[in-house]
């Protein structure tokens, strides 16, 4: 994840958020607020704006640095939902929900397919031992 990545996925957050203080900026400057007063509120804003964003970032971008080293740490990658990290946020939270369904599926899967081989295996050897039956007493 990179930071460009993350403001290119937030740029209408990001375009609201200038257009809304453009907006303010320009209801103060219409009820006559001195521009003091004015560039404050709108310093404030922005820079409250791009705190919000930094934290946002962080969160993110350690969440996936960790699960993208738990991956490349990992022989069989069908493991990483034993060790995904708790994100945090919304978006991370549905990513851990789905791979661990999607996980779930294929163990069952695999198990209903283990089951058939088995069943398998057992007609053949009874299969065999009826057919053996006969041999030997001849």
């Amino acid at each position: 994840m990179t930071i460009k990545g993350f403001f290119e996925d937030k740029r209408y957050i990001i375009l609201s958020t200038l257009l809304v203080t453009v907006f303010l900026a320009f209801f103060l400057i219409v009820l006559k607020i001195q521009w003091e007063i004015i560039v404050v509120v709108i310093v404030s804003v922005l820079l409250l704006f791009f705190i919000m964003m930094g934290v946002e970032f962080s969160r993110r971008y350690h969440f996936y640095n960790e699960v993208a080293m738990n991956l490349a740490a990992l022989d069989q990658k069908y493991l990483i939902t034993e060790l995904l990290p708790n994100s945090g946020f919304l978006d991370g939270d549905i990513l851990i929900e789905t791979l661990q369904i999607s996980n779930k599926s294929m163990s069952d899967y695999v198990s209903a397919y283990r089951h058939s081989q088995d069943d398998y295996m057992n007609y053949l050897d009874l299969w065999i031992h009826e057919v053996k039956t006969p041999l030997a007493k001849n």
